[in-house]
């Protein structure tokens, strides 16, 4: 009897069946009606045959047939070997030299080692690639064709779509505009992560969200119903054009990334207080002591002391420095009052975004520019030194906005008689104490963060013995103050 490998491969991966196997299935029926007993199966699953991919089903399927491991190779077809002449004429070669045959459902026994056979490997391989090429040339005008309609592609059902990937699927919707409206609002990559794993929302595909996942369907411009210039999509938007140009802004901004990157802080005043030793910031970490474990800020030049270092950095425990700043942040707010109120000015946030990308864009293609008839060098310096000039001007707004919005968000529930003018009693002082620190504990903790460092100056000093009874004696916190126009 002779032995026989299978081949399988299909070129896309389809979720709902399993082809490899199917062909699996049907070639080991062939087998057994020929009479073949099946040593091996190689497999490439999901991996095209017509552009020299790496298979490693087939490289180790060559490996096995050139020292004659196998007296058949069987497959459903021989462009399942490859639709590449060049790859073809390899794999009979290396079957010539192990005295195997090919037997495949549809093009029947061959034998590589003769002229015909090697003849017709070729010929087959040929008519396989130019096959290939007019199914993609057809796809592409099926494509252009639906693009002129303003009709969406064929593919994986993405996320915020049913599968006819023109109705909204309502619950995955609403959480893309969830979404959108957290970062223009100031929050996180890692918050939108954090959020929709935490609460079981998967992927299209069923999986969990990572970084990556995340920025790409954020990307997606079907989102906002956007398509090619002078076609209309025939769809609904998720979102408006203005908040997806804004988004792309902020996660295309290096500036923001620091912030609103794949990680958020944990805590409240970690690279916010500064060492009195050194001046260098704090970091947040893991102490302990014999009862228990227990969370502290520590200068950060700890991390890496120098040889010659031999000084007392300064370190806290979190809670007794947090407890303390979040009251001195109160005491700010009722004796140096704001008028910020949700103005327009906040409206206009997204629209700083879409002109900052704009104007990085510009600065990259000024550089290309030069040399170019009209495009002296002097010129060139004029125009990068105005639209550089316009990006600090932007980024300095964006900054000051953030937090007008900090300062908003804390204020939104307060008693603003407090501030007319009028006579209050110690009693509704003390209401509005609690009120104040009820609201900014109920803030994200990024908006609680901006407005201490818009806040306040916070040194934590070394420990000195009988200096300092208590760990809030080292600690110096110096007001900035609420201004209005910042």
């Amino acid at each position: 009897m002779q032995t026989a490998a299978v081949y399988t491969r299909i070129s896309a991966t389809d979720l709902h069946v399993d082809k490899t196997q199917n062909q699996e299935v049907d070639c080991r029926k062939y087998a057994a009606s020929k009479g073949y007993e099946v040593k091996a199966v190689y497999c490439d699953d999901g991996i095209s045959a017509s552009s020299f991919k790496e298979r490693p089903g087939y490289l180790q399927m060559l490996a096995d047939a050139q020292v004659g491991k196998f007296d058949v190779l069987v497959a459903v077809a021989e462009d399942r070997f490859s639709r590449q002449p060049q790859e073809k004429l390899m794999l009979a070669a290396a079957c010539a030299e192990g005295g195997v045959l090919w037997d495949s459902i549809r093009d029947g026994k061959v034998d590589p080692a003769s002229d015909e056979g090697e003849l017709f490997a070729y010929f087959r391989g040929w008519t396989g690639r130019k096959e290939q090429r007019d199914k993609a040339a057809r796809q592409k005008a099926a494509n252009l064709a639906l693009i002129a309609k303003g009709l969406p592609l064929k593919g994986v059902r993405p996320f915020g779509f049913e599968v006819n990937r023109i109705e909204h699927r309502e619950a995955e919707a609403n959480e893309l505009k969830w979404a959108y409206a957290h970062l223009l609002a100031g929050g996180s990559v890692y918050g939108i992560i954090k959020s929709w794993n935490s609460r079981g929302i998967t992927s299209s595909r069923g999986n969990p969200w990572a970084h990556a996942s995340i920025i790409r369907v954020l990307r997606r411009t079907r989102n906002a119903a956007i398509v090619e210039a002078g076609i209309t999509a025939q769809w609904q938007p998720i979102v408006s054009k203005d908040d997806f140009e804004a988004v792309q802004a902020i996660i295309n901004d290096p500036l923001v990334k620091r912030y609103r990157g794949s990680r958020e802080p944990r805590w409240l005043l970690a690279g916010i207080a500064v060492c009195g030793v050194c001046g260098a910031p704090m970091v947040s970490g893991g102490g302990s002591d014999r009862h228990k474990r227990f969370t502290v800020y520590f200068c950060s030049i700890k991390r890496h002391p120098g040889q010659d270092d031999k000084r007392r950095h300064s370190s806290i425990k979190s809670d007794e420095l947090d407890s303390l700043i979040v009251a001195k942040i109160v005491s700010v707010f009722l004796l140096a009052p704001t008028q910020i109120s949700r103005s327009p000015e906040f409206v206009a946030v997204g629209d700083l975004h879409v002109r900052l990308n704009e104007v990085r864009q510009a600065l990259s293609d000024l550089v290309e520019l030069v040399g170019t008839p009209g495009f002296t060098k002097a010129r060139t310096a004029k125009r990068g030194a105005e639209l550089d000039k316009e990006e600090q001007e932007i980024v300095a707004e964006l900054e000051s906005l953030r937090r007008q919005s900090a300062h908003a968000a804390m204020l939104l529930d307060a008693q603003k008689s407090l501030w007319t003018g009028a006579r209050v009693s110690i009693e509704e002082a003390s209401e509005l104490k609690v009120e104040l620190k009820d609201r900014f504990l109920s803030l994200p903790l990024e908006q609680q963060r901006t407005l201490v460092r818009s806040l306040l100056t916070i040194t934590v000093n070394s420990y000195v013995r009988g200096l300092h009874t208590r760990s809030v004696d080292r600690v110096e916190v110096v007001p900035e103050g609420l201004r209005a126009s910042d």
